[in-house]
């Protein structure tokens, strides 16, 4: 008891939150605590780190800390990690195109979609996000195409194989950027066919591009993970 209200107190006196604020996430964050098996004190501490972390809303708060929780409940990780790693997905898309309740769901159906243990995937997917975001590509895509990785990588593998991929994508090596000019294709078309028609149909279209050669397929991706994950 004297943790949880520690934890409501650091909220009161670190965040933005109002005092009413405050007391009244306290009376939601019980009530939560009897429907989920997380205790209070964890609950609090997680409702903290989000709202130290950029999520300015108690209610936003309540709600992440509240679908964490649930997750939890079904195996994929710690309630706080999950909001750490929700956080930092809202932080790396923008609050106005993810909700933290919609980046949970997403990642739970990713979960159950992929071959891979809960916590590793939310651990790995982790190391993703700041750069899918800033190539466009949608959350919900990039644990997609982890988790269809996973069913035939082992979690870490499958994690280095994309994160090899879109960094080519966002830092192509002169060799990448010839092989594609001599197949009439450019980064910057890669680039927008990922915004425009999302990340797997945009390789597939590399791939039709080059003919399926995978000589040209692998000067575009030259790291062996990244190639492989393609």
């Amino acid at each position: 008891a004297a943790n949880y209200q520690t934890q409501l107190a650091k909220i009161d006196i670190l965040t933005n939150a109002t005092r009413e604020d405050t007391e009244r996430l306290g009376k939601s964050l019980l009530e939560l605590s009897k429907s989920v098996p997380v205790a209070p004190a964890e609950l609090a501490e997680a409702a903290y780190f989000a709202l130290s972390r950029g999520i300015t809303s108690v209610d936003e708060a309540f709600k992440l800390v509240e679908a964490s929780a649930k997750a939890s409940a079904i195996g994929v990780g710690k309630t706080e990690d999950i909001v750490r790693l929700a956080t930092g997905i809202i932080n790396a898309y923008g609050a106005e195109n993810i909700t933290a309740a919609q980046a949970v769901d997403v990642l739970v159906a990713a979960v159950k979609e992929g071959g891979a243990e809960a916590s590793e995937f939310a651990d790995e997917i982790g190391r993703l996000t700041g750069l899918a975001a800033s190539l466009g590509v949608p959350f919900d895509q990039l644990a997609a195409s982890l988790a269809q990785l996973t069913n035939v990588l082992p979690t870490p593998e499958a994690a280095t194989g994309l994160l090899g991929i879109l960094n080519q994508i966002s830092s192509p090596s002169e060799k990448a950027i010839e092989t594609l000019d001599q197949y009439g294709y450019s980064i910057n078309q890669l680039r927008q066919d990922i915004q425009d028609k999302g990340l797997p149909a945009a390789l597939q279209i590399l791939t039709d591009k080059l003919h399926g050669n995978t000589d040209a397929l692998a000067a575009v991706f030259p790291e062996v993970r990244g190639f492989n994950a393609a």
